[in-house]
């Protein structure tokens, strides 16, 4: 990291006191080349006997990538190594499976952890407060809960689970010694995905894990189809696209498409009103949708399969075709500008890159 970042680093020894070791790093501004002999520095030291640690957070917005091609506009770009660091380490975070496990009984706990593991990441919660809260912290994939827990049992905690924004598509386990129907209906109508009664089958919990993911992987969105070279756009995101208006008046949002879920719906309303607003950057948009750049990233992947960053590109292409379609009396810088693009030349790059073809194209093939 010193010598990627031109950084310095050295170290003090003192015996019987501890040790010091100092790195000096060069400080940069946003899009302004800089090395470490005409810019400013920042240090931070750590000692075996005081650790004080610090680091720059990178703007979300270049946090989340999908895996796919950084686009070169400046809501999304990253303007450092770091960042760029930090961008990767989250998209990587964002795509682990994990399993939140709420179990009062550590041996249980442990032992659904060691059925789970290397294929899941594994998270433990003591009771049904404590689950709760790293669930919406968390946002796993999968929740494995026992139903009695001191604080909040499990039946509370799969009612809080549904009724939570962040959380209420997450599929829920229960796994608990209490055999009867009446139990098993009180579970389900709490909103559990699946009921096992201890000791329950190995083998079992991992099939019905897989089973409750297939199944969420099948509801998530189909790739619309594009022209020959075109991206896949998520038709999530192509949904009750802002309906083309007369020149002058700003793009308004259509009727709400009941098919959709309640956080996608809310998704599309955040984006379309930061677009306008020419703030559409992914801190911005977790911002207004009261969630963490983390939180929204899970979310995202679990209901749309998608990535925020090209979440939002996928949004404005939508509204760029419907204007294309619908509004020949715009030209292409006002197009570009609705769409939240102050560079029309970079408005046409991204669109031949989404679509398969650019603007003029596009307009030309609606003629014929």
């Amino acid at each position: 990291i010193a010598i990627a970042s031109h950084a310095d680093i050295s170290a003090e020894s003192t015996l019987g006191q501890g040790s010091a070791f100092t790195l000096t790093m060069p400080l940069r501004q946003r899009g302004i080349a800089a090395t470490a002999a005409d810019a400013g520095s920042a240090s931070i030291t750590s000692s075996t006997s005081s650790t004080s640690s610090t680091s720059p957070t990178s703007s979300a917005g270049s946090a989340i990538l999908g895996g796919k091609e950084k686009l070169p506009s400046p809501v999304f770009e990253s303007s450092s190594a770091e960042e760029e660091a930090a961008a990767s380490e989250a998209a990587a975070a964002a795509s682990v499976l994990r399993v939140l496990v709420v179990e009062d009984n550590r041996d249980v706990a442990e032992y659904i952890g060691s059925v789970l593991q290397p294929d899941y990441e594994v998270v433990y919660a003591s009771d049904g407060a404590e689950g709760l809260a790293k669930a919406e912290e968390l946002v796993p994939d999968v929740i494995i809960t026992d139903v009695v827990m001191p604080a909040m049992d499990g039946l509370e905690l799969c009612r809080r689970i549904r009724a939570n924004f962040v959380t209420d598509h997450i599929p829920v386990i229960i796994i608990t010694a209490r055999v009867t129907d009446d139990d098993r209906l009180q579970g389900i109508a709490a909103g559990a995905d699946a009921y096992l009664t201890k000791p329950f089958h190995a083998d079992e919990l991992r099939l019905r894990i897989e089973k409750l993911l297939e199944m969420r992987r099948r509801l998530k969105a189909h790739p619309l189809p594009l022209p020959e070279g075109g991206e896949a756009v998520t038709s999530y995101a192509s949904a009750e696209a802002p309906a083309a208006t007369p020149q002058g008046a700003n793009p308004t949002m259509e009727e709400a498409d009941q098919s959709l879920t309640p956080f996608i719906t809310r998704l599309n309303a955040v984006i379309d009103e930061l677009m306008g607003r020419d703030e559409l950057r992914v801190t911005a948009v977790a911002s207004q949708m009261n969630m963490s750049v983390v939180q929204l990233a899970r979310k995202l992947r679990a209901e749309a399969d998608d990535a925020p960053s090209t979440y939002i590109v996928a949004r404005r292409m939508a509204l760029a075709r419907r204007l294309l379609e619908e509004c020949p009396q715009y030209n292409m810088t006002e197009v570009a500008m609705h769409c939240g693009y102050s560079d029309s030349a970079h408005f046409s790059h991204v669109f031949r890159r989404v679509c398969g073809v650019s603007p003029t194209e596009y307009v030309k093939g609606l003629r014929q």
